[in-house]
């Protein structure tokens, strides 16, 4: 299991204080990447399209300055695959084709499947009634409904958090890290 379910709880609750304007939906987002990795997100084809128009869109001040965000994060309590921010990735000269090798290579790995999401969900959403976290018990449940007779889907953040932080990563593993932050190009 990636990270174990109660290693989720503080992972989240981390999250949480990480990015405050962060909605139930995006802590759900964040154990759905976390487990099952980037796979759900490769066609081949489209990978690099969709990067370089997203490394194009990039907001001045992220390509400046990184936007304040740090380059890596853990998209899981164990560490083994995080999330790149692609505004500090820019300013730091790197460039969007090594993010489209480092992401392919990801998503080559292995990850969780889908009992191991359930599972875990299952413990934060438990955790959420117990008011572990900052969010309505209604607003947890709508999203557990939801998840449920939809076979926990592929999600993307909230209109809170995309318009607060204006997300740009890309998955990577953390075993692919070394080697990509030694030739940022």
């Amino acid at each position: 299991m990636t990270g174990g379910c109660l290693s989720w709880i503080p992972f989240l609750q981390n999250h949480q204080e990480r990015w405050p304007e962060a909605q139930w939906i995006d802590l759900y987002k964040v154990c759905y990447q976390g487990i099952l990795g980037p796979e759900h997100l490769v066609r081949h084809e489209e990978v690099r399209v969709r990067l370089e128009e997203e490394w194009e869109g990039l907001p001045a001040t992220h390509a400046e300055a990184g936007g304040g965000i740090e380059l890596w994060e853990a998209a899981c309590p164990d560490g083994r695959l995080g999330r790149l921010h692609l505004g500090p990735w820019r300013a730091r000269g790197g460039t969007w084709q090594a993010i489209a090798e480092a992401f392919l290579n990801t998503a080559q790995a292995k990850w969780g499947n889908l009992d191991e999401l359930i599972e875990v969900w299952e413990k934060v959403e438990s955790a959420s009634r117990e008011g572990v976290f900052h969010i309505s018990v209604a607003e947890a449940e709508r999203l557990h409904q939801a998840l449920v007779t939809h076979r926990y889907p592929s999600v993307h953040h909230s209109a809170a958090y995309r318009e607060a932080y204006r997300p740009a990563y890309r998955l990577i593993s953390r075993s692919v890290l070394p080697s990509l932050l030694s030739d940022p190009r």
